[in-house]
């Protein structure tokens, strides 16, 4: 359901502002008519005009905004906010010396009202909605809109907004339909979809920041400023010392100006502070959806490959020591019971096959990928400001104010820092190589799991539960041992970092009073430990970004080499066209040449892959055409090379596949469409019920559901379970026997409505 919703006092607020406007235009002429504020302020008062005249034809554009001469102005509303907010703070120091030193009755009454009318102006800006416009809401599946769009700029900077949702978590339970949907720009599709218009023309790092270098800037510049105000109060502080050393040298009236400021100044922080870490947060959303989408579509992209499993971040096959192979850790057991002889063959064998670049990651680490990996990058984008914007500025301003304070002391901080920055790198070293074990040993680990949880039935039917719990138990020994490692790094790393500051404070006022001999007063001694005390804050978030981004790198390198791995080329192979001269469609093969290593591997000749050459055949459309021969001669490839899932050398294959479900249109006789069906010799199933199954999200055609249940004899097996077709049919099947598995992929084969099937064995169950 889509809503428009209009902000309250759309038009009211403009014709406010137009008010309130041709009010300042008047203060300010009044002013170089009577010369209220000096012969020198008619300069002022000329610019006032102008700037004010400027405004006003800014507002008078918006409250016309819908002619559609105007309609092509953008960010009307985000330009004169701008401008309110910087008069705002122009006029606040104006109105205070009105106050403090008037120079007529006159001038001061002008200077008020110009403040209450600016004032008045900058908190329309604030409190009305940003860009005071409608705002389309979708109401998705139920699920309440993001009340985001609606929110006014004050409320947007101290997140108010979202006080609606978490009173309601705290007074009731949350569920699905209290959580709010998320804006249409920040949903996966969208920003996947976005992300792949960027080409990529370099790592998959630089791709990352190049893309989201928008965000990361707007965060920087907060950062930047929250950087700058994290020293105000220390100066301020500073002045405030000094004044109540010297009270005569300082008004009292300023000394109450320091103390206003103070608590500005901290609201400032805060508030610079809270956007740049809310920016961080949305890029950290958006960046883990771009990687768990790229890595959920390479995952289809992958070439269907026998090799080695490979470990990711070592460029290597896995050996003896690692991960169990691709056979599974059914087939590893059962090895084990074999003699030490045949052993060292398998050993000698595997060694002779990590050259193979056929070789590939495991379904257990691709879920460490999209779950742990796409989280660490993610984490550190959402902090990286503290790298390279916030630390930087406040390292650096804390030195210049340590030097204003302190003098040449101050050059025994530099020192340290300096002589600290070896160590520091070879932490950085240490935490790289510590995360690429901690990966390594978290991808076996998974994998191992999985392969568990997988074989559960036959390892309960053999009994086999306490040697693969001993399995698993040492997968998760390795990964415990790594973790240990690395937080005995993180630890004596801590201690240098915590242990800098102290020292750079102890030397310096060494330095100053012993050395220098300068008496270390109140105004001095509070303000520069004030500094050192800030100091310890770069000191410390570089300390923790240096570690993350080290664990940021591994895994961006891992995911990179994942997306790196060989693709099929079905979407190349089956873009040749499948239709005779005649128009009729054509399937088979012209002088074909396959194989199921790659190119690389089977032209080197390092490895005798096996191979299809020189095929040509044609299969005849509408009639059943049968593949026979004995195990292993080749008909379940001969099967793969047809879908493209083989390696083309030369030739051609033909299959009508190269369009996707949305460009097919179905024949107006039989109702088909020039597609084609699989049913492999393994029946493959989704944890759903067995109608979802067949269905496969297609449109429900009763007669034709009915029709398939009995052509693939269901019929029985859904009267036998209590719940017929609404059976849930659990992960890959496992509530269900090996022939009823098959006959429901038989059965969704048969259902969908394409022209072409093509059936490995698929009784073989």
């Amino acid at each position: 359901m889509i809503q428009l919703d209009r902000p309250r006092g759309e038009t009211f607020l403009v014709v406010l502002e137009l008010v309130a406007l041709v009010g300042e235009i008047a203060i300010n002429l009044i002013a170089l008519e009577f010369l209220s504020w000096g012969s020198h302020g008619a300069t002022a008062a000329i610019a006032g005009i102008v700037s004010w005249c400027y405004i006003l034809t800014l507002a008078v554009l918006r409250l016309y905004r819908f002619n559609s001469r105007f309609t092509q102005i953008p960010k009307l509303w985000n330009h004169t906010a701008l401008l309110y907010g910087i008069n705002w703070l122009a006029t606040i120091l104006l109105f205070r010396s009105a106050l403090v030193h008037p120079r007529s009755t006159q001038a001061q009454v002008l200077m008020v009202t110009n403040f209450v009318l600016v004032t008045l102006l900058a908190l329309i800006a604030l409190t009305s909605r940003k860009g005071n416009k409608a705002v389309i809401l979708e109401h998705e599946d139920g699920i309440e809109p993001s009340r985001e769009p609606l929110a006014s700029v004050l409320s947007l900077a101290t997140f108010t907004w979202v006080d609606a949702i978490v009173w309601h978590g705290f007074n009731n339970t949350y569920e699905l339909s209290a959580v709010w949907n998320l804006v249409a720009k920040d949903r996966a599709a969208a920003i996947i979809e976005d992300f792949r218009q960027l080409q990529k023309t370099s790592k998959l790092a630089w791709h990352l920041l190049k893309y989201f270098k928008g965000g990361l800037l707007v965060q920087a510049f907060w950062a930047v400023i929250g950087g700058f105000f994290t020293f105000v109060p220390t100066m301020i502080l500073k002045v405030f010392l000094e004044f109540v050393e010297d009270p005569e040298a300082t008004p009292v009236n300023a000394a109450w100006f320091y103390i206003i400021l103070l608590a500005l100044s901290s609201c400032f922080e805060a508030v610079a502070s809270g956007q740049a870490l809310w920016i961080g947060r949305k890029i950290c959303l958006r960046l883990r959806a771009v990687i768990i989408g790229e890595i959920y579509a390479k995952s289809l992209r992958r070439k269907a490959a026998a090799g080695t499993d490979t470990i990711l971040g070592t460029k290597k096959p896995i050996s003896d020591s690692d991960p169990p192979p691709r056979n599974g850790l059914i087939q590893t057991f059962r090895s084990l019971r074999r003699k030490k002889k045949t052993k060292s063959k398998i050993a000698d064998v595997s060694n002779t096959s990590k050259n193979d670049s056929d070789s590939q990651v495991n379904v257990g680490t691709i879920i460490n990928l999209m779950a742990v990996d796409s989280f660490k990058v993610g984490e550190v984008c959402a902090y990286l400001h503290f790298l390279w914007a916030s630390t930087p500025v406040q390292f650096v301003m804390c030195v210049v104010l340590l030097y204003r304070v302190l003098g040449y002391s101050s050059f025994v901080s530099i020192a340290l820092m300096v002589a600290v920055m070896p160590l520091n790198l070879f932490i950085a070293k240490q935490f790289s190589k510590t995360q690429k074990k901690i990966m390594a040993a978290t991808d076996a680990r998974i994998h191992t799991t999985n392969e568990v949880l997988t074989n559960i039935r036959i390892i309960k039917y053999f009994a086999w539960e306490i040697r693969f719990g001993q399995i698993v138990n040492e997968k998760r020994r390795t990964e415990l041992k790594a973790l240990r490692n690395r937080y005995i790094l993180w630890t004596s790393a801590a201690t240098v970092w915590f242990g800098v500051p102290l020292l750079i404070t102890f030397f310096s006022f060494m330095i100053y009073t012993l050395v220098e001999k300068k008496p270390l007063i109140p105004s001095v001694a509070f303000t520069a430990l004030s500094l050192f005390s800030i100091l310890r804050i770069p000191l410390d978030q570089l300390a923790d970004m240096i570690a993350h981004v080290q664990e940021c790198k591994v895994s961006v390198d891992r995911i990179e080499e994942f997306l790196n791995e060989e693709e099929t080329e079905k979407y190349t192979q089956l873009t040749t066209s499948s239709r005779t001269e005649g128009g009729d469609t054509m399937i088979g093969f012209d002088k074909a040449t396959l194989t199921w290593g790659s190119k690389d591997l089977v032209s080197s000749g390092e490895a005798k892959a096996f191979r299809m050459i020189d095929i040509n055949t044609r299969f005849s459309i509408g009639n059943l055409n049968l593949v026979v021969g004995p195990t292993g001669s080749g008909k379940t490839s001969l099967l793969m090379a047809l879908l493209g899932e083989m390696t083309l050398f030369q030739g051609r294959v033909h299959l009508p596949g190269s369009h996707t479900k949305e460009d097919l249109f179905e024949d107006p006789q039989t109702g088909l469409t020039e597609s084609v069906a699989y049913c492999a010799q393994q029946a493959w199933l989704v944890n759903d019920t067995i109608k979802q199954n067949i269905l496969f999200a297609t449109p429900l055609d009763e007669s034709r559901y009915k029709a398939v249940l009995a052509a693939c004899a269901l019929e029985r097996d859904l009267q036998i379970l209590g719940s017929g077709d609404q059976t849930l049919v659990g992960e890959k099947g496992i509530a269900l026997s090996g022939g009823q598995k098959q006959r429901i992929s038989l059965a969704r084969a048969l259902y969908c409505n394409a022209r072409h099937i093509l059936l490995d064995d698929c009784l073989s169950a």
